[in-house]
């Protein structure tokens, strides 16, 4: 079972005692250091960050963590701490495009957690829907019916084998001949434009949507073959209901408040500078 945190059995004050006394014969006997012309800095272990570090090792291990332990791990922060520091001073922030990108992701982020984003009105949603109905609209598919005839190694023959198969088209088997479509059925219903375009060419599905409906028209080439086609019922556009998308929009407009909110508060940032164009 894991010990009870005692003030005066736990290794965290074992080692701020120890700690201040050494620190402050280090004091007495040490020179001030050459690095740092100016007044030597101060790296401040303070008794929350001793805790905090504490806290931490208890959560990596179930046990409490031994003197030794606490110790190597304050030491470890006073290297990095001083590393750090240093970094700074040699001018790694602006020097290092990476440490720049970083800290400016950083300030950003915490400007982030200020901006406070207020859920849209009705009016709002509205406006924006209005604002951006082009967005909105969705194209139904295309529904045909086809006579295919593969390329094979004859392109010549294989046209003149539809054009023969036109003078079938009251046969009310009609739709049996040819070869099989590639990938498709011979009657397709509701097929989506980009479907089209992805199995039979981009060049296919500009000529299809052209095409009146209820006529038999060919040949018509494809990426595979010719065809002879028939459209039943061809792709129409119409604007998504409100209700429908209205959580989506939703969504949109507390993005764009959160973009101008961060964007107001970076503004301020800047307005604290005099910028200098040359």
């Amino acid at each position: 079972m894991k010990a009870k945190f005692s003030l005066f059995r736990s290794p965290m004050v074992h080692f701020l005692l120890g700690g201040f006394f050494l620190y402050g014969l280090h004091a007495l006997v040490s020179p001030s250091s050459e690095i740092y012309t100016e007044e030597v800095p101060q790296i401040v272990v303070s008794v929350a960050k001793v805790r905090a570090i504490y806290e931490q090792l208890e959560q990596e291990d179930p046990f409490d963590p031994g003197d030794p332990v606490l110790h190597e791990a304050v030491e470890s922060y006073i290297r990095e701490e001083a590393l750090f520091r240093e970094g700074l001073r040699s001018g790694f922030l602006e020097s290092d495009p990476m440490i720049r990108q970083r800290v400016v992701e950083l300030m950003r982020f915490m400007l982030e957690d200020q901006v406070e984003v207020l859920d849209p009105s009705e009016e709002e949603l509205n406006a924006y829907y209005r604002a951006h109905e082009s967005v909105y609209f969705q194209t139904n598919g295309v529904s045909f019916r086809q006579v295919f005839v593969r390329f094979g190694q004859d392109r010549v023959g294989a046209r003149a084998r539809l054009e023969q198969l036109y003078d079938l088209v009251e046969n009310q088997n009609f739709l049996q001949y040819g070869d099989d479509p590639p990938g498709r059925n011979r009657e397709l219903i509701n097929e989506p434009l980009e479907d089209i375009s992805r199995v039979y060419g981009s060049n296919f599905r500009t000529q299809i949507v052209e095409m009146p409906s209820d006529e038999w028209i060919g040949p018509v080439e494809s990426a595979h073959g010719f065809h002879l086609l028939q459209i039943t019922r061809q792709a129409t556009t119409t604007l998504i209901p409100f209700e429908t998308i209205r959580d989506e929009i939703s969504m949109r407009v507390r993005e764009e408040k959160r973009i101008r909110g961060l964007r107001e508060q970076t503004n301020e940032i800047v307005g604290y500078f005099q910028i200098i164009r040359e």
